[in-house]
């Protein structure tokens, strides 16, 4: 499903079959070897963010919570379970670090904030400009760009000191009751050039490529 660079340079893979697969960088080579998993049965992992050396966190699909790894130890050391409220049904919960001490959650229409060093929610955040949020990608330390279902993209404001997430720009068409376009996923190209994958339907996609302004 998707597989995260480590800051020692090795690998995380979320594997489809419920797993988190570890592959440690060979030495002046392009190659990895196999290190160690997490499995959860019944419960699909869909992020992992690593915090620290060998700290994670991890959030889950169908039970709608998140756990902090200590891989040292090879155990979890806090879950937080979210209620209905936060609306994370059929969400993939993605999770970004925007510093040392903030961590969002990211739902469908809502982005949590969790104090790392505490470990608890802080925020609750109502996002509902077109639909579902569909994906999401860190630009900056704070400046976020996240897709929404019927091909809209919001550029949001992350403010630290208030914990708070504004709105600064947008484009595309806004919520209709039949949406027809979803960004699947954002990367960043050289030259300030976004790409973002649509699924259109079952048997077609697409690829818009947006240049970012100052």
């Amino acid at each position: 499903l998707k597989y995260i660079e480590l800051k020692n340079g090795d690998i995380a893979i979320l594997v489809w079959a419920y797993a988190l697969s570890f592959y440690k960088k060979k030495k002046n080579s392009k190659k990895y070897s196999y290190l160690d998993k997490l499995k959860e049965e019944g419960e699909r992992i869909t992020d992992l963010c690593e915090l620290d050396d060998n700290q994670y966190c991890i959030s889950f699909k169908y039970c709608e919570k998140i756990q902090f790894l200590d891989w040292n130890k090879k155990e979890i050391t806090k879950t937080i379970k979210f209620d209905d409220n936060f609306n994370f049904s059929d969400s993939n919960i993605e999770l970004l670090l925007m510093n040392k001490n903030d961590l969002l959650v990211i739902g469908q229409t809502n982005i949590i904030i969790i104090d790392i060093k505490n470990k608890e929610i802080i925020k609750n955040i109502k996002v509902d400009l077109s639909g579902y949020l569909s994906s999401i990608y860190k630009l900056s330390e704070n400046i976020l760009i996240a897709g929404f279902w019927n091909n809209y993209i919001g550029q949001f404001e992350y403010d630290e000191n208030k914990k708070d997430i504004k709105l600064i720009s947008n484009i595309g068409q806004e919520w209709s009751s039949s949406p027809t376009f979803v960004v699947s996923s954002i990367s960043i190209l050289k030259n300030n050039l976004i790409v973002f994958s649509y699924n259109n339907d079952l048997d077609n996609s697409s690829l818009i490529i947006y240049q970012l302004k100052n």
